[in-house]
């Protein structure tokens, strides 16, 4: 007897196509985790999923039981979608990044409650921040994406040796190491200005929605991100494609 048809929250994170009328989808669900899913006929009607198959929404699916570790993707219905995405480049490729850094960094079928309530909080911030907050907001985001995945970079303390860093100095970031290290012990590639690691401090301090108030200007918000970056392509072995977005 087949299991009952199951109904999650989810965010759609991936769409490949499969065969000629069917896509394979990558979905990031509140109770299942990370999940392939069949969505059959899904490239020839856009009515078999009411038009909800749409990446940057809050969706609620139906999944039915599944063999090898691939569901069969049921009724889809959109239940949020987040308009101020679509406003910018901006905004898109911030949560563009923010959604493919999860699904690289989170294992499949490993429910993480955790994860799932920061893209909740993720995507609404980006389409509602001031244009020149989104950098900090998806810079903010992707560092908590990164902890929750068991990556939480070191800006405070070496990752050598455990010294504090001095306050108002210039420090090393290391992606090799994860996080800065001091001169002793052999320094980094990637230079942080002081006024970047107070503003990296207080981004993590602040809700993803009162980023804002951290005011931390562009120059250090682009020295933030190099380092997230580059940590990513270590870890990864490649960049995020997403991140073209940002380098055009």
């Amino acid at each position: 007897m087949d299991a009952p048809d199951k109904t999650t929250a989810a965010f759609l994170v991936r769409l490949v196509d499969y065969g000629e009328s069917d896509r394979i989808v990558t979905l990031f669900t509140r109770d299942y985790g990370k999940i392939s899913a069949l969505a059959r006929g899904a490239r020839k009607s856009r009515r078999r999923f009411g038009g909800a198959l749409e990446p940057f929404c809050l969706l609620e699916v139906t999944l039915a039981s599944h063999a090898r570790g691939l569901w069969r993707l049921g009724e889809t219905t959109l239940v949020a979608a987040y308009p101020g995405l679509a406003s910018s480049l901006a905004r898109l490729g911030a949560a563009a990044r923010i959604l493919e850094l999860a699904r690289e960094v989170v294992p499949e079928h490993e429910p993480d409650p955790a994860m799932f309530e920061l893209l909740e909080q993720a995507l609404p911030a980006l389409s509602r921040a001031d244009e020149p907050h989104v950098a900090a907001t998806a810079a903010a985001a992707s560092l908590r994406v990164l902890a929750l995945a068991g990556f939480e970079l070191r800006f405070t303390d070496c990752s050598v040796c455990g010294a504090p860093v001095p306050k108002g100095a210039r420090v090393r970031f290391d992606p090799w190491r994860g996080g800065v290290v001091c001169t002793p012990c052999g320094g980094g590639p990637i230079g942080l200005a002081a006024a970047a690691v107070r503003g990296l401090l207080a981004l993590l301090a602040l809700p993803l929605s009162r980023v804002s108030e951290a005011g931390v200007d562009a120059p250090r918000v682009a020295q933030i991100e190099e380092a997230i970056d580059a940590f990513v392509r270590h870890h990864l072995g490649k960049p995020l494609r997403s991140s073209r977005f940002r380098a055009s």
